[in-house]
């Protein structure tokens, strides 16, 4: 009997061996070229087979060495070369602040510059470690790419050409010293002066803007009165332009009075200092000192009567600096208006001249507040205004070799003849030519003032006439004669043009 009841009788069949397989030295090497292949080919398209998955890479790549991250702002120098890899970006740019960065723009053509650039623009991508940026502002800092682009850059050469330039849509001015040292990029594009230090070709960013009362971000004499006070530095140039340092910042605050108002942001204290003298700002003391003292040769229609400023401003008006002036005498009073430019000889030039003639009240001789009581004449060639005395035995004749000729009712006076350029504010009216008449004493000053013009002029049309203007017409020719001292109004009525046979 069998000792163990439960005991199952279990019948081990012996294992099979395994038969070995040999392997061939052709297969393995096949194998192993295969291996590479996939490793270099997954290696080059990793971006792209992980797009297929829809993992976004980008987010979770980083430049560990310069902390660049997507959406940063980047502005750097240095020199730009073409790339090969146009699916990501078309060129790449060595920095010594972020080593590499790939460059790209759907706005700008690249392939326009080389060399050494300054670039502005942000991080779209990190590209394989590299930060992949959308340019939005690109200019060329090589001179020898400016040469061989002449047509291409040619305004830029100007601008390295230039002596001194003002900028009168910001108010400032610069001088050959300027350029010297420095070049401009732009001159006003989107409220931002671009500068480059020429040696180092740092750039220097002026932010302006018009000043405004009624805006606290753009209200000059809030930004001065609030830096006057706050300010860690303030330096003071020869026009009383202050520039103040504001605390804790490489930031310095300046105003052309209270019609512009400048920034220079993020630019260390020597740069600043240095750029500081080398910028005029045009105000109200610069005007005082370099054209005020000139207003008699400015405003040369009326030089005899200049006697004393007695207002004075700065205008902007059609991207124009504009100085206004106004003077008076006891018959008229006078208004000037020049347009300032430094780079002329006078650093201004006339723009336009107007003559308010005045009257004492005769018809009174009361006093007010115990000065004379004075009106606006209402100047309709009244004859009962004392007149320049007039003799017409004794006229004197000027006949042109243009074909006609003026009799003046007086031999008592002086003319010249000069080219002009006036319409009298209406169309279709052309006056190329003008007689300046002045009493005989006084013709001398023929050139500089004038007390009758007579205009020849093309009219297309009817003329309006006023109280200063006469219209004659002989013929086919026209004639406007200007009465600019109401003392002519007499002789103004007696000239006679007749054309000659």
């Amino acid at each position: 009997m069998n000792d163990n009841y439960f005991s199952e009788k279990i019948t081990v069949e012996p294992k099979h061996k395994r038969q070995k397989k040999s392997v061939s030295i052709s297969t393995l090497i096949i194998s192993i070229i295969t291996t590479i292949v996939c490793v270099f080919i997954i290696s080059s398209k990793r971006e792209n087979i992980i797009s297929l998955f829809w993992f976004d890479s980008q987010i979770q790549e980083q430049n560990n060495d310069t902390q660049t991250n997507i959406g940063d702002e980047i502005s750097c120098t240095w020199k730009m070369y073409d790339d090969w890899d146009i699916l990501n970006y078309t060129h790449s740019l060595e920095s010594l602040e972020f080593w590499k960065l790939a460059l790209k723009s759907s706005k700008i053509n690249l392939n326009n510059y080389k060399n050494e650039v300054y670039i502005e623009g942000i991080v779209e991508k990190i590209f394989q470690w590299t930060p992949v940026v959308s340019v939005s502002t690109i200019y060329s800092l090589d001179i020898e790419e400016l040469n061989e682009n002449e047509d291409e850059n040619e305004e830029k050469l100007l601008e390295m050409d230039y002596e001194s330039k003002f900028l009168p849509n910001i108010g400032i001015y610069l001088d050959n010293k300027f350029f010297q040292k420095y070049s401009l990029l732009n001159e006003w594009e989107a409220w931002i002066l671009k500068i480059k230090k020429s040696e180092t070709n740092e750039i220097i960013n002026i932010n302006y803007f018009i000043c405004s009362n009624s805006d606290n971000n753009k209200n000059c004499d809030r930004f001065n009165n609030m830096f006057s006070t706050s300010s860690t530095e303030k330096f003071v140039d020869t026009y009383n332009i202050n520039y103040y340092k504001q605390a804790e910042s490489q930031s310095r605050f300046f105003s052309n009075d209270s019609l512009f108002g400048y920034f220079i942001n993020n630019t260390d204290d020597f740069l600043t200092k240095d750029l500081i003298k080398h910028i005029q700002v045009i105000n109200k003391k610069f005007i005082e000192k370099n054209i005020l003292n000139k207003v008699d040769l400015l405003c040369q229609d009326s030089e005899k009567w200049i006697k004393k400023i007695e207002e004075s401003s700065i205008v902007l008006k059609d991207k124009d600096l504009l100085v206004n002036l106004k003077w008076s005498n006891e018959e008229e009073s006078f208004e000037c208006k020049l347009k300032i430019d430094p780079t002329l000889k006078n650093m201004a030039a006339l723009l336009e001249l107007n003559s308010l003639w005045k009257l004492e009240n005769k018809n009174t001789n009361e006093q007010t507040d115990g000065n004379k009581k004075e009106v606006t004449a209402n100047y309709n060639r009244d004859p009962n205004i004392p007149q320049f005395p007039i003799n017409l035995e004794k006229s004197l004749k000027f006949t042109s070799r243009k074909g006609f000729s003026y009799t003046f009712p007086s031999s008592n006076i002086a003319y010249a003849a000069q080219n002009t350029q006036e319409d009298f504010g209406q169309i279709w009216v052309n006056c190329y030519s003008v007689m300046n008449v002045v009493q005989y004493s006084e013709k001398e000053l023929v050139t500089q003032k004038w007390e009758v013009k007579i205009y020849e002029c093309n009219i297309k049309g009817d003329f309006e006439e006023s109280e200063k203007l006469i219209h004659k017409k002989e013929w086919e020719k026209d004639f406007i004669i200007e009465i600019v001292n109401p003392a002519r109004i007499a002789f103004a009525n007696n000239i006679t043009i007749s054309i000659e046979q």
